[in-house]
């Protein structure tokens, strides 16, 4: 799981933020911080669905699973097939 925080740690201060070490936290919530907005939310879902060859179900794009990259981590790992 710690490979999975560090991609998405690494997307998210490369592509969203544009600055490195911005995610100060695993567990800052990148949504109440205005970091993630609709617009980055949906290319960061579309990144994990490519980098990790998985589709997530709308159903599943929910505040839970995505506020923070201690969250993204939690959901890909539950919701991984080798589970």
């Amino acid at each position: 799981m710690e490979m999975t925080k560090q991609i998405l740690t690494e997307y998210v201060e490369k592509e969203i933020m544009r600055r490195p070490g911005g995610v100060a936290s695993e567990d800052l919530d990148l949504l109440s911080t205005g970091i993630l907005n609709s617009l980055s939310l949906l290319q960061l879902i579309s990144f994990v669905e490519r980098k990790f060859n998985r589709q997530i179900p709308v159903e599943e794009i929910v505040y839970e699973n995505f506020h923070s990259v201690a969250a993204m981590a939690d959901y890909l790992t539950a919701a991984s097939p080798a589970s």
